[in-house]
């Protein structure tokens, strides 16, 4: 699905940049100052955010997910606006590696599950329009406050793991049959970087191709981490503050529509 997606988009591309140009069309559309646009596409972790190794305290085992956004431009000059994007990303947690890790080399089979990481938000920011003879060039630069989830997530141990832990102030070691913590959500402020290729397929209605950077840090505080023991027992303990760099690149293809 995902490689589909990349083909369709590289199509999109190569499709729209051979287009024939029509100058009334042009013209008219550097005459309408609002643009109405949804996109859908791909989101893609990288750096820290895609590590998927045991050593990296900041690996997010975070997979290639799912992107949309709605967003509004207002041109203030035919070359200048300011645009305003909502967007959210679902990105897959990479299960098979991290049980792949946990059981490397361990005399316990552990099972790892787990929900999937989400971002999203709201951004505002200046947009730079480059008018061609077919179509509209923009890039744009957003800054925005973002909300993103540390995913809930369990592991069954067989057999029973003992795991030390503090009871009532003294530490003991305990078996446990599985472990398990809630999801977490964290906002803190972001950026993004993003270029996108607008071409005129009607008097008000205009189809893209866009790509963004997004980079953003996210701290979830009061982490708690529970524990099943043999006898049925729930017990927990509270874990540090976690710093999850979330770095993505977004692939989307969209539909607008323009008006005065």
């Amino acid at each position: 699905m995902i490689r589909f997606i990349l083909f369709i988009f590289s199509l999109f591309i190569f499709q729209i940049s051979n287009a024939q140009f029509d100058k009334d069309k042009y013209t008219e559309s550097l005459l309408k100052k609002g643009l109405i646009s949804i996109e859908g596409g791909i989101g893609i972790p990288f750096q820290e955010f895609a590590s998927t190794s045991p050593s990296n305290a900041r690996a997010g085992y975070a997979m290639t997910g799912y992107s949309f956004s709605a967003s509004f431009k207002y041109a203030i000059v035919p070359t200048f606006g300011l645009s305003l994007k909502y967007f959210s990303t679902t990105n897959p947690f990479d299960v098979q590696k991290m049980n792949a890790d946990l059981n490397s080399g361990s005399s316990y089979t552990s099972t790892f599950a787990s929900d999937p990481y989400y971002l999203s938000g709201l951004m505002l920011g200046p947009t730079y329009i480059f008018p061609t003879s077919k179509m509209n060039f923009e890039t744009s630069i957003f800054v925005g406050k973002l909300s993103g989830t540390l995913p809930a997530n369990t592991t069954q141990f067989s057999p029973p793991i003992p795991y030390p832990i503090s009871i009532n102030g003294m530490q003991q070691m305990t078996k446990f049959v599985n472990t398990y913590q809630t999801s977490y959500t964290a906002s803190d402020y972001a950026v993004s970087f993003e270029a996108a290729i607008r071409y005129m397929i009607s008097k008000n209605l205009i189809i893209s191709a866009s790509a963004d950077v997004i980079i953003c840090d996210l701290t979830f505080r009061s982490i708690t981490q529970y524990f099943t023991d043999t006898a049925g027992n729930t017990l927990y303990t509270n874990l540090p503050d976690y710093l999850q760099p979330f770095r993505l690149v977004h692939l989307k293809l969209g539909i607008g529509y323009q008006f005065d």
